[in-house]
């Protein structure tokens, strides 16, 4: 009978730690991410070039999430961006991880002022980020203008 309820109280044990790091794992505050916060795309805006248009999905369909974190070791991004559709349900067709900073016009005019101007970089591609005023809501810009002082500010 020992025998028996030794087995059990490990296997016990055994479900509760996996249950505690896949619980840890799915929530990345947990892991050194301080959320900071999200955003998702203008129905007027294109699609980051992070991301393509799936097969059988039209650009009406898609919506973009992007989450700024504040990363702490061990994590090398923060920036997460999620493609979703379609409506009304919105499950994640594509999911990516970035890095961002101010945009150069943003740090001359005050982080505070709006629009306001990010630039996010995931596997190298890099989109100006606009955040027209205080709501979750973005867009992606492509005024040459800001994505010249982009490119010079690399």
């Amino acid at each position: 009978m020992k025998a028996k309820t030794k087995l059990a109280t490990y296997t016990l044990l055994l479900f509760t730690i996996v249950y505690i790091i896949s619980w840890v794992v799915s929530n990345p505050a947990l892991l050194g991410l301080s959320f900071e916060a999200s955003y998702k795309l203008s129905p007027e805006s294109r699609v980051p070039r992070w991301f393509s248009v799936p097969e059988g999905y039209v650009r009406k369909d898609l919506t973009v999430q992007i989450s700024y974190y504040a990363p702490m070791p061990p994590f090398t991004y923060d920036l997460i961006a999620e493609l979703l559709g379609p409506p009304p349900n919105y499950r994640v067709l594509d999911r990516t991880t970035g890095m961002h900073r101010w945009h150069p016009d943003s740090e001359r005019r005050g982080y505070q002022s709006s629009p306001g101007y990010v630039i996010g970089s995931v596997h190298g591609i890099e989109e100006v980020i606009e955040h027209k005023s205080m709501e979750p809501i973005f867009t992606i810009s492509d005024d040459p203008k800001l994505i010249d002082e982009m490119t010079r500010s690399k």
